[in-house]
């Protein structure tokens, strides 16, 4: 009896949600209606969606944080008049997602941000950046710049850093990643091997002139590298970690993901694979005292590589790989003048740089006369993240980021060691491995202003932190003076 009383009350609690939930549902196709009768379906509809995606995220934040990270690898840049570029949908939603969590904090009266070692390094970073549109070659690209990269970070690491990091929660995020991965991972594949009907020209062409094949959602295949690359740690240590069907599920992913980042023919994106994983496997197997658990990761690259002679490719393979020390490789002399461009900037203004996000900007008056190739007009950026912060924010801003690395990874090691559950500590070491994917990938390109990158770099350092609130409530409580 008591379980129907406790029913009906349920159920008259819910009727008031029903309500609005009727009424918003109404609301939206009274919008449409609207549109339609106008001639402005289309803008009645991204109307309508914005005013849904609002309500979920207000209602349901972790919802909304996995459709924003679902929405990253498939979004495009469309450009506006007046040269205003907007990335859709992802940067609209993570700007409503914000807001909705902003109000939602308001009603609840709930503003404090956990304490972590990483804000006063990203504070002092994040300051300084702010502070160079005070001297910047172009103020408004600096403001711009600093305006969508806080979004970002207020985004991944805010946010994940007051996640609760339980086992619900462990479990949701690494699947989405991992699913989310062989999804692309898949696309890429398909793109390279069967694009045309003509397998062979498709690889021939990848391995050389790559920038294409992964269009229109990735602009050029380094950032694809790299994308992918950030989420092949955590899959692979999940299919490490778990049993039964969803080992299957990691096993297939992590091969997707590998077998994407191999055709997409990054010789960056390669190294930080083949630096990373294996020492994150044996960092694993060392953790779990279980060195059997190496036969799996060894047991994927023997597929990937069974995978690359399969199709022919292993030679291709070979001599991108080789032309990494070729001095007639257009990739390594553009490399050279962009990196040259950048240590002429910060000859010039050591301690300030151009102003953050104004490599492009000062790149004209900088550029080597020595090196001219076919890419030296184009407008790209530096191809090194170190020398990006180097050229932009002079000696100290170098300094400051280099701050903020290495207090990321410290913390992530002392939770990987700290931690007493041992699937938090394997969360912590899977973050960490994903972000030294970047920072190998980061020598050599400069993708941070790509969001492809952009989210899952900043959501991986949230998670550490998160995990390092949580190592701080698993100490015991100092015994008290006697």
């Amino acid at each position: 009896m008591s379980e129907v009383l406790s029913a009906a009350r349920g159920a008259k609690a819910s009727r008031p949600e029903h309500a609005t939930l009727i009424g918003v549902i109404a609301g939206e196709l009274a919008l449409l209606a609207v549109g339609f009768l106008t001639g402005h379906l289309l803008l009645a509809a991204a109307a309508a969606a914005a005013i849904a995606y609002f309500l979920i995220a207000f209602r349901s934040p972790d919802l909304a944080w996995i459709l924003v990270w679902i929405s990253v690898p498939p979004n495009v840049e469309v450009l506006f008049q007046g040269g205003f570029a907007v990335t859709l949908p992802t940067e609209p939603m993570i700007l409503l997602a914000l807001l909705a969590w902003s109000l939602r904090a308001l009603l609840e009266r709930r503003w404090a941000i956990p304490s972590s070692p990483l804000h006063l390094p990203l504070a002092a970073l994040a300051g300084l950046a702010l502070l160079s549109a005070l001297w910047s070659v172009n103020p408004v690209s600096t403001l711009k710049a600093w305006v969508m990269m806080a979004g970002y970070v207020a985004f991944g690491y805010l946010y994940y850093l007051q996640a609760s990091c339980d086992r619900r929660w462990r479990e949701r995020a690494l699947l989405v990643v991992a699913i989310t991965g062989a999804v692309w991972g898949a696309f890429g594949i398909a793109r390279v091997l069967f694009a045309g009907g003509a397998a062979r020209e498709a690889v021939a062409v990848a391995s050389t002139y790559s920038y294409g094949a992964f269009r229109p959602f990735f602009r050029e295949h380094g950032t694809y590298a790299a994308y992918l690359g950030m989420l092949l740690p955590a899959t692979v240590l999940a299919a490490m970690d778990r049993t039964g069907r969803t080992r299957i599920v990691y096993v297939v992913s992590a091969l997707c993901i590998g077998g994407g980042v191999l055709l997409a023919f990054a010789r960056a994106g390669w190294l930080a694979v083949a630096l990373v994983i294996p020492l994150s496997v044996v960092a694993w197997a060392r953790s779990r005292r279980a060195a059997r658990g190496l036969l799996l990761p060894f047991v994927l690259a023997l597929a990937v590589t069974l995978l690359a002679a399969g199709i022919g490719i292993s030679n291709q393979i070979a001599r991108h790989a080789s032309s990494v020390v070729s001095s007639g490789n257009m990739s390594n002399l553009e490399r050279l003048n962009r990196w040259g461009t950048a240590l002429a900037m910060a000859r010039d203004r050591p301690w300030t740089g151009v102003g953050y996000g104004c490599y492009l900007d000062a790149y004209p008056a900088y550029r080597s006369k020595t090196i001219v190739t076919d890419q030296t007009y184009i407008r790209m950026g530096v191809h090194s993240e170190p020398l990006k912060v180097l050229s932009e924010l002079g000696v100290p801003g170098l300094l400051t980021a280099l701050w903020l690395l290495g207090a990321v990874a410290w913390l992530a090691i002392r939770a990987f060691r700290g931690l007493p559950d041992p699937d938090e500590r394997v969360l912590a070491l899977a973050a960490l491995a994903g972000l030294g994917t970047y920072w190998i990938n980061g020598l050599f390109n400069a993708y941070l202003v790509e969001d492809k990158v952009t989210v899952p770099f900043w959501v991986a350092i949230g998670v550490i932190g998160a995990l390092g609130r949580r190592l701080d409530e698993a100490r015991p409580a100092a015994d008290p003076a006697p």
